[in-house]
């Protein structure tokens, strides 16, 4: 079995009801706790590099959160609901990509700074999902569209997905 390692700061704070759960569940795992003046060099680098990129990169993952929660809907509803659930994805997926495309400039690969982030992930994947609907979602979304093809051609990422099991949704 997999050894977990939860890392947090030297605190109960949020980890702790996550420590109770592994040991309620009796799995082992590495108890990691940084101080606070050592967590800059062990923060994860797809996170920004400032406290205004970090905002962005929340920013831009929370209007994405809206796209794959109206995504799930088309999913979950009866078909009486078909007609409204998909009045609002598409009111929601206007919204939110014409935002998230204002972020990018022309010829930008990322959200933030010049390294992929959070966000950029975030992107690639609520999208891929999306683009499975309507494979003409991003056409009116160029910025988007580039970002979306640069993630998936990282070698490292498209090694997963030509590994990952096949699905829908």
């Amino acid at each position: 079995m997999a050894q977990y390692e939860l890392i947090y700061w030297p605190m109960k704070g949020r980890a702790e009801i996550i420590r109770v759960t592994l040991a309620a569940a009796g799995l082992d795992f590495k108890d990691t706790r940084y101080t606070f003046e050592e967590w800059p060099s062990y923060k994860d680098s797809f996170y920004g590099k400032t406290a205004d990129e970090e905002y962005i990169i929340d920013e831009v993952i929370e209007c994405l959160m809206h796209v794959l929660d109206a995504l799930i809907q088309l999913h979950v509803n009866p078909e009486s609901l078909k007609r409204k659930v998909t009045e609002r994805y598409n009111e929601v997926c206007e919204r939110v990509l014409e935002y998230v495309e204002s972020k990018l400039k022309p010829g930008q690969l990322h959200i933030v700074g010049n390294s992929l982030s959070l966000a950029d992930i975030a992107c690639y994947v609520i999208l891929e999902t999306a683009v499975q609907e309507d494979v003409n979602l991003l056409k009116n979304y160029p910025n988007l569209a580039n970002l979306r093809e640069d993630v998936a051609k990282r070698p490292s990422i498209a090694a997963y997905l030509e590994r990952r099991p096949k699905c829908r949704f």
